[in-house]
């Protein structure tokens, strides 16, 4: 271990610039046992010169135990970061609440826990599981907006091993979970992560988060139609973004990335995944993320490319058509700049779900080369036409057929439900020209004059 992560003091000082980290709170004493330190550091510092304030539990004082204390210096550093419109970041080591002081130690949880709540959609919260989260500190962990492990030995968990097993809450169980965004491989990886988020993230809901452009709005852009994590790199700034969930519900991506030197939220079904049908996860993955760009004025770019719904006894146990609502619920009341791109194959429920205009989107692309329609070739012919069909040739000839008369962008184009048709070079560049033209979507006009009275 890095000799600076000895301690959460210690930890929290490297993290920051250097420097820059100040303590609150430091001398705070625990209730019942005068000689031992709180089990939480507090503070607040510079992270590339901009304010972020942090709390890390301090495995090393009384195994971070928590109490009243614990909960009210949590308190007070929250109080700053909203009065400031600055991102949080907690950083969770402790083994649980502290027996010895009673209630009052389980009704500290309930203050931390309204803290996180109090800030949700008005600052970032980025999470860090260092060491073991249980109990009902594991609800204040999965609070927070990004969420993130470092190392094997990080656990996360209600029920303890003990009970069910010692593979419970490991970070490879989380990630497939959805309980962590990423399982970082250490702790030095996992600050660098941190790091990396609060440059894409804004300090609050009033701010957007705008860059210097580090990258030419105008390049070609070269999508790959076997890889959707390439065509994201391609339309992002400096071929870079920061996936988040990519272990759960693989068949809807959700990434932050710059462009044009805006940041933006990406959603993107991968095809390689079930042909990108909609899983009940990855519906209620992709209505969370929406719901947390809006929250924070973070444009919605839609990578649409998926042939419907997930079609299986499974996906009706797991309440699906309850999920779609949900998605359907976030991309209509979402009020941050939504732009889709069709890239592929859309069929069905999926030509509404994913970022339509229906349910609001302000700009629809299509490629060139997609194809979008109520039902897929196949299905059309075995539903409306199988009774020409007399061999396996003549059901590809009346598929092909069907797919250039009624699944070509252009025939959905006539509706108005697509604004244009564009070459797959073009896509970065129309992307970010509509970014920068829905940039004051929300800001309130200035009163209505009235007319000149002849």
């Amino acid at each position: 271990m890095n000799i600076s992560h000895s301690n959460a003091s210690e930890l929290l000082a490297s993290f920051f610039d250097e420097g820059s980290f100040v303590e609150l709170g430091a001398h705070i004493r625990r209730n019942a046992r005068r000689e031992e330190t709180e089990g939480v550091v507090c503070g607040y510092g510079a992270v590339n010169s901009r304010l972020v304030f942090a709390f890390a539990q301090d495995g090393t004082r009384a195994h971070g135990a928590v109490d009243d204390f614990h909960a009210r210096k949590i308190a007070a550093l929250y109080e700053l970061a909203i009065k400031n419109g600055a991102i949080v970041i907690g950083i969770f080591d402790s083994n649980g609440a502290s027996i010895l002081d009673g209630f009052s130690s389980v009704s500290a949880y309930g203050k931390i826990l309204r803290c996180i709540t109090d800030a949700k959609g008005r600052i970032p919260q980025i999470a860090l599981l260092k060491g073991v989260c249980n109990g009902t500190m594991a609800a204040a962990f999965e609070l927070f907006d990004i969420k993130l492990s470092a190392g094997d030995d990080a656990r996360l968990y209600v029920a303890p091993p003990s009970l069910i097993g010692e593979d419970n809450g490991t970070p490879v169980r989380l990630a497939s979970n959805g309980l962590v965004d990423k399982a970082c491989a250490d702790l030095d990886s996992a600050l660098e992560s941190i790091k990396e988020l609060i440059a894409l993230l804004p300090d609050n809901c009033a701010r957007r988060a705008v860059a210097t452009p580090v990258d030419d709005v105008q390049r070609d852009c070269f999508l790959d139609d076997e890889s959707v994590r390439v065509c994201i790199e391609e339309i992002s700034d400096g071929y870079k973004y920061f996936e988040l969930s990519g272990e759960y519900a693989p068949d809807i991506i959700t990434a932050i990335a710059q462009l044009g030197g805006v940041s933006v939220g990406i959603i993107a079904n991968d095809a390689k995944v079930n042909s990108a049908r909609i899983s009940p996860e990855g519906a209620e993955k992709a209505a969370a993320f929406i719901r947390f760009c809006d929250s924070f004025s973070l444009p919605l770019i839609t990578l649409a490319s998926s042939e419907g719904a997930e079609m299986s006894q499974r996906a009706e146990d797991s309440r699906i058509a309850a999920s779609m609502a949900r998605l359907a619920n976030a991309y209509a009341i979402a009020k941050t700049p939504k732009v889709t791109l069709i890239s592929g194959k859309l069929y069905g429920a999926a030509c509404v779900l994913m970022g339509a205009k229906s349910l609001g989107a302000d700009i629809v692309y299509a490629l060139e080369s997609a194809t979008v329609g109520a039902l897929s070739p196949e299905a059309a012919v075995a539903f409306l036409e199988n009774s020409k069909v007399d061999s396996q040739q003549t059901r590809k000839k009346l598929e092909e057929e069907w797919a250039q008369t009624n699944l070509s962008p252009e025939r959905a184009a006539e509706s108005g439900d697509i604004d244009d048709i564009i070459s797959p070079y073009d896509a970065r560049r129309r992307i970010c020209s509509a970014i920068y033209m829905l940039a004051e979507k929300n800001t309130p006009l200035c009163p209505r004059h009235t007319g000149i009275d002849f």
